[in-house]
C-alpha cells in the first residue's frame, strides 16, 4: 500500500478558539459554524474563590506568554492543519476581553439538579462513533440495528444488567446531590469549607501547570488493517476487518464507512457490511513495521514511550534544546515542532509505507487528544500558552473524548447532567461532595487541563486527598509513576472458543504472561501485581489480583503468582470466552535493580520450602524446641524481607462499573508443579481470537 504523505480528512476535531502570544484569537473553527447563544444566566448567589471566575466578569484570556502585550485584533487563521472542531461551536472572536471561559451558567443550588432526576436510564448498547472514519455514519441507526441484532443473547441481557446497574448508582448520586444542596442552605460554614478545600486543591494542580513542554502523541493510521494491505493491496479498497466472526480488532476505513469498528464481533460487522473481509492479524509483520516505526521516532526522542505496538507519547523539549537553541518563545518551538513533526511522519511513511498522525500539544493528555483531530496522515498542534486559553478550549470538550472515560462514567456524568468538560467545572463542588476521591481528582484535571491519563500530578494537600506533599500521585486511577506519563500496566488478552480441557486454559494464561513480561522486560519495568482477567460465557467480567511485597521482573515469580490466580478457576475452563494477564503497579528498574537474582531467587525459594516445613513441624508439634533454636532465621539477613517475597494477598474483584463492588476471596495455596503443556503453541494458534492490547471493555461492542 502506497502512503501518500499529507492526504487525510479531518475527524473528530478540537472545540473554540485559541489565541497566540501577540494577543491574537486564531480560529479554530470554519467561518460556516456560528456560535451557540450564551447560556441564561441564573439568578442564584454564588460563593468565589480565587480560581472561580465571577458570574458575569470579564477576565483577560489572551493566549499570551507575558502580560504586556494585551493589544491585537482578530487575527489569520491559525489553523495550518485545519484542525476545525466537529462537537462545539465558537466561543467568540473577540481579541483580549472574553466572558469567563468556564461561566458559572449553573448556581450552586440552580434547577440544573432537579433536570437530573427526569433523566432517561442509560442506553443498553452504545456506538461510539467519534472514532476516526466513523463521524459519518448515523449513530442512533447502528445503535437500533446493533439492539435488534443481539436481543435475546447473554451480551445483551449482561449490557441490560449493567445499565440498570448504572442507573442505581445515577439514583444513588442524585440522592447524594440532594444531600448537598441541604448542606449548602442550612450550613453555609459547612459549605465554605468546602470552598476551601477545593480551592486548594485547585491551587496544587495549578502550581504545576507548565507551558515549557511540547509533547507529542504519533499514532499509526488503521495499524493492524494497514500491515495488512501492505501485504496485499487487493484489499486497499475494499472493507477489511482484522480478527475473527468473534471480534474485530481493528477496521480499514472503507469499512468504518459501514459503521464496522474495532470492538466488534465479526458477524455483526458482516450484517453491517456484507462484503466485509475479515482476516487474522499478522503478528511477525506488525512487528516488523512497529520496529521501524519506533525506530524513526527515537531519532527525535530516544526516550519516547510507547503505548502500544503503534503508538508513542514524545517529547521534544530535548530535541528542540539541542538542534534549535535559538527558538525562544512557545510559537517559535511550536512552530519549529510542527516541521519537525512533520519530517518524522514523512520519514516513517518512507519507511513503513504506512501513515501517521499526530497531536502536538503542552502536554501529554492534550496531544493524544490532538491526533484523533486530523486522523487519518494528518496532524494537530494544539497552541495553548495560559491558563485562561486551556480552560477556554476544555471547556466544550465533550467528556467522552478525554481519554480515560469511557461509556460508563460518561453515562453516570450524563445522569447529573454533566456533558462536558466546562460543565465538569461548574459542578466541581457539588462533584467533590458526591464522588470519590479518586474519580473526583482525574475529573477536575482533566477539566482543568493539567492532568490525565498520560498526565501525573504533585500531590495535593495531605487534608484533602490523603496524600504526603512529597509524593507524586497519578491523576487517574492507577499506581504511582515516575515518569510524567508512563504506563500504569502492561497486558494482553485473547477471546476464544470453548477449550477442551484445562491445560487450554493455562496455555493461553501462560502465552499472555509470556507477551506481557517480554513488554515489561523490553521497556525496562518492574511490576508488584499480577491481574488475571476472566469474561464468562455470560459475559460477566471477574478479575483476580495477586500482590507481591517487591517490584520484580522475575519471569518465574510473576509464573508462581499467575499459578496461584488459576488454580480455583481451572475447572471452570468452559465457562470462559476471554482470559488477559495484566502487569500492574510498575516502576523504572534502576542500575541498582541490574544484579542478577539467580542467587537471591534459589535462595528465596530454599527459604520458602524450610519454613514450610518448620511451620508444619510447629502445628504438629514436632521439634519445638529446636525451631525455637533457630528462630533468628527470619531476621539473620536483612535482605530477605525485600527480596523477591511474595505475598499471600490474592483479591478477586467483579468488574462491571466505576467504583464495581470488590469481594475478597482467601488466599489459595500456590500451584506445586506446572501442568504439562502439549501442543500448546499449536492449541494456542487454534484458540486465539483477538489479538494485542485491545482491552477496553468500555468501548467494546459484542453480540454473543
Amino acid at each position: 500500500m502506497s502512503a501518500e504523505y499529507g492526504r487525510g480528512s479531518p475527524t473528530c476535531t478540537p472545540p473554540a478558539d485559541v489565541g497566540t502570544e501577540d494577543g491574537h484569537q486564531h480560529s479554530l473553527t470554519p467561518a460556516s459554524v456560528s456560535p451557540t447563544p450564551a447560556a441564561t444566566r441564573a439568578s442564584t448567589p454564588v460563593w468565589s474563590s480565587a480560581l472561580t471566575p465571577v458570574r458575569g466578569a470579564q477576565v483577560r484570556s489572551g493566549n499570551r506568554e507575558n502580560s504586556g502585550n494585551r493589544g491585537g485584533g482578530p487575527g489569520p487563521p491559525c489553523d495550518r492543519y485545519n484542525c476545525a472542531p466537529c462537537s462545539a461551536p465558537v466561543s467568540g472572536n473577540s481579541a483580549s476581553l472574553v466572558t469567563a471561559s468556564y461561566p458559572l451558567s449553573h448556581g450552586f443550588l440552580d434547577s440544573d439538579t432537579a433536570s437530573t432526576s427526569a433523566t432517561t436510564a442509560p442506553k443498553v448498547v452504545y456506538f461510539h462513533n467519534t472514532k476516526a472514519g466513523l463521524q459519518a455514519v448515523d449513530k442512533e441507526k447502528r445503535e437500533a440495528l446493533i439492539k435488534e441484532l443481539s436481543k435475546n443473547s447473554s451480551f445483551y441481557a449482561n449490557e441490560e444488567r449493567k445499565a440498570q446497574r448504572r442507573q442505581r448508582q445515577i439514583e444513588g448520586l442524585l440522592v447524594k446531590t440532594r444531600q448537598y444542596e441541604a448542606s449548602v442552605r442550612g450550613h453555609p460554614n459547612v459549605f465554605r469549607q468546602l470552598q476551601r478545600r477545593v480551592a486548594e486543591l485547585e491551587a496544587s494542580f495549578e502550581a504545576h501547570r507548565s507551558f515549557d513542554c511540547i509533547y507529542v502523541h504519533m499514532d499509526m493510521d488503521m495499524f493492524y488493517a494497514a500491515v495488512e494491505m501492505k501485504k496485499n493491496p487487493q484489499y486497499t479498497e475494499m472493507p477489511l476487518g482484522i480478527g475473527s466472526m468473534s471480534m474485530l480488532s481493528t477496521t480499514n476505513y472503507v469499512a468504518r464507512k459501514y459503521g464496522v469498528q474495532s470492538g466488534m464481533p465479526g458477524f455483526i460487522g458482516m450484517r453491517l457490511c456484507p462484503q466485509l473481509v475479515i482476516v487474522p492479524t499478522d503478528f511477525a509483520a506488525c512487528r516488523v513495521e512497529s520496529g521501524k516505526f519506533k525506530g524513526v521516532v527515537r531519532e527525535y526522542d530516544p526516550g519516547a514511550q510507547e503505548l502500544g505496538m503503534d503508538e508513542v507519547m514524545m517529547c521534544l523539549n530535548g530535541y528542540l534544546a539541542q538542534h534549535h537553541k535559538d527558538a525562544t518563545t512557545h510559537a517559535e518551538r511550536f512552530d519549529i515542532a510542527e516541521r519537525v513533526i512533520e519530517e518524522c511522519r514523512r520519514r516513517v511513511a518512507e519507511a513503513t509505507g504506512l501513515t501517521a498522525s499526530a497531536g502536538i500539544a503542552p502536554t501529554p493528555t492534550l496531544a493524544k487528544m490532538a491526533s484523533n483531530y486530523k486522523k487519518p496522515n494528518g496532524q494537530c498542534s494544539v497552541r495553548l500558552f495560559s491558563r485562561e486559553a486551556v480552560m477556554s478550549y476544555l471547556a466544550r470538550i465533550p467528556v467522552r473524548q478525554v481519554p480515560g472515560i469511557g461509556k460508563s462514567r460518561e453515562s453516570l456524568l450524563a445522569g447529573l447532567g454533566i456533558h462536558t468538560l466546562g460543565e465538569v467545572y461548574e459542578q466541581r463542588h457539588r462533584l467533590y461532595y458526591i464522588l470519590t476521591q479518586k474519580t473526583y481528582t482525574f475529573l477536575l484535571a482533566s477539566a482543568m487541563g493539567v492532568g490525565g491519563m498520560y498526565d501525573s500530578l504533585e500531590a495535593a494537600p495531605s487534608s484533602l486527598v490523603g496524600a504526603s506533599a512529597d509524593k507524586k500521585v497519578a491523576a487517574v486511577d492507577g499506581e504511582l509513576s515516575e515518569d510524567d506519563w508512563g504506563r500504569k500496566s502492561v497486558g494482553h488478552e485473547r477471546t476464544f472458543y470453548t477449550l477442551k480441557n484445562r491445560v487450554d486454559l493455562q496455555v493461553i494464561a501462560y502465552e499472555n504472561l509470556r507477551r506481557s513480561h517480554e513488554t515489561l522486560a523490553a521497556e525496562g519495568l518492574l511490576s508488584s501485581q499480577v491481574v488475571l482477567k476472566l469474561k464468562h460465557r455470560s459475559f460477566h467480567v471477574k478479575q483476580h489480583s495477586k500482590s507481591l511485597n517487591v517490584y520484580t521482573d522475575d519471569h518465574e515469580v510473576l509464573r508462581r503468582a499467575l499459578n496461584e490466580l488459576l488454580l480455583p478457576v481451572l475447572d471452570d475452563f468452559a465457562e470462559f470466552r476471554l482470559l488477559g494477564v495484566r502487569l500492574e503497579k510498575l516502576r523504572r528498574r534502576h542500575q541498582s535493580d541490574g544484579a542478577s537474582t539467580a542467587a537471591t531467587l534459589s535462595h528465596f525459594f530454599g527459604r520458602q520450602r524450610l519454613l514450610a516445613q518448620r511451620k508444619r513441624h510447629r502445628d504438629t508439634g514436632v521439634g519445638g524446641a529446636e525451631d525455637d533454636s533457630d528462630a533468628d532465621l527470619g531476621d539473620s539477613d536483612g535482605e530477605d524481607s525485600t527480596v523477591l517475597v511474595i505475598s499471600s494477598e490474592s483479591r478477586s474483584t467483579e468488574v462491571e462499573e466505576v467504583n464495581g463492588p470488590v469481594a475478597s476471596s482467601p488466599a489459595v495455596s500456590p500451584l506445586p508443579a506446572c501442568c504439562a503443556i502439549t501442543a500448546a503453541k499449536e492449541q494456542q494458534r487454534m484458540h486465539e481470537e483477538v489479538v494485542g492490547d485491545i482491552s477496553a471493555d468500555d468501548d467494546v461492542v459484542i453480540v454473543e
